[in-house]
């Protein structure tokens, strides 16, 4: 009778670490699954002032109501005679007044520039999410329609995160010049999966933004730009999207650049020059 007793006492102690280990890992999922947002978004609460960011006599505060009732706040530089506008949805851990610096090139050369707020972020009231990005996007974009800007005089523009939102609106509107993405993922739920790999992250995350889905369904030409070093959204990221597409368009890797040194003034003088090989389609004559 003595002798079984510790290959009994084995099992036991296997069995109740397995129990603890299954214990910790659903509660180590359901903790990150609840707290997922918060660690997506990663807003910046205070509102940007023009002149903190030097952009005082050259753009303009506006705003816009979203479908579900929020007032946001964003920053507008009109177009020259003839040129589009290229509306800018930024990236994440910043605010519209932050991507000043990137969108003046573009000012300078005659472009329009609206640097599209979001909720949640930049003194914007309510909390970020899949779902209200959208509906954020869609009304900068009416906005624009409102004042009589035709859809092939706009470029959509998408940085990191924003890239979801730049590419959902161009299938929305896709009559617009052109998409262009900076430093953009195929998914979320891609992104996640390469630092949570022990996780069923598909079933978790809410947040998708699947570009991949769509991107072979956008009709405006892509132009994509993403850093060889990128370690948070690698550059096969950008590369598969760019594969994926079936409309015209071009990728810049830069070998040099990670996700967030990516070079602005190179960048708008690629966009520039590739913008420039577009021509607006007929709304935008009349």
């Amino acid at each position: 009778m003595a002798g079984p007793q510790p290959r009994s006492h084995s099992i036991h102690f296997v069995l109740r670490f397995a129990g603890y280990t299954v214990l910790v890992y659903v509660a180590l999922a359901l903790g990150l699954f609840l707290a997922q947002r918060s660690m997506i978004f990663f807003p910046s609460r205070e509102a940007p002032e023009l002149r903190t960011y030097g952009a005082e006599g050259v753009m303009q505060t506006v705003r816009v109501e979203t479908a579900d009732g929020l007032s946001l706040t964003g920053w507008l530089a009109p177009p020259g005679p003839d040129k589009p506008i290229i509306v800018w949805f930024h990236g994440n851990a910043a605010d519209h007044g932050a991507r000043f610096y990137f969108a003046r090139p573009y000012i300078e050369a005659g472009y329009g520039v609206l640097l599209a707020g979001y909720r949640g972020y930049g003194g914007n009231p309510g909390n970020p999410s899949e779902i209200g990005f959208y509906r954020d996007g869609r009304a900068w974009i009416d906005s624009l329609l409102e004042t009589g800007i035709p859809p092939d005089l706009m470029v959509l523009y998408g940085e990191s995160i924003g890239t979801g939102v730049a590419t959902q609106m161009a299938l929305e509107y896709p009559d617009t010049l052109a998409l262009v993405l900076q430093s953009p993922y195929t998914s979320l739920p891609d992104v996640a999966r390469t630092r949570y790999f022990f996780l069923p992250v598909d079933l978790m995350v809410r947040d998708r933004f699947r570009n991949i889905d769509k991107i072979g369904d956008v009709r405006p030409p892509v132009l994509i730009h993403h850093g060889k070093r990128d370690n948070i959204v690698p550059v096969t990221h950008g590369q598969r999207l760019f594969d994926a597409a079936r409309s015209p368009g071009d990728i810049q890797v830069y070998p040099g650049s990670g996700h967030n040194d990516l070079p602005a003034t190179i960048l708008a003088a690629k966009t520039i020059d590739f913008l420039g090989t577009l021509s607006p389609g007929p709304s935008a004559l009349r």
